[in-house]
């Protein structure tokens, strides 16, 4: 009634597991934050790569263009 858990020692047990549940549950949250954290700062580089690649004076047919301006 006033918010405490009150109970026999089956209900003791239930609560361990559940608290031992939330944990693991909290563990899962937070390895997802970082593989999401991480592949999203992995798209933005691979976007700022082919950005560089498609550069005319850093892309790979820069050497190309130098000798057909000679």
């Amino acid at each position: 009634m006033d918010g405490k858990f009150h109970g026999s020692s089956t209900n003791d047990i239930e609560l361990k597991n559940l608290r031992a549940k939330i944990c693991e549950l909290e563990q899962m949250i937070g390895k997802l934050t970082m593989e999401a954290y991480l592949l999203k700062k992995e798209k933005e580089f691979a976007l700022a790569m082919r950005k560089e690649n498609l550069s005319i004076v850093t892309g790979p047919n820069s050497d190309q263009l130098k000798e057909g301006a000679s």
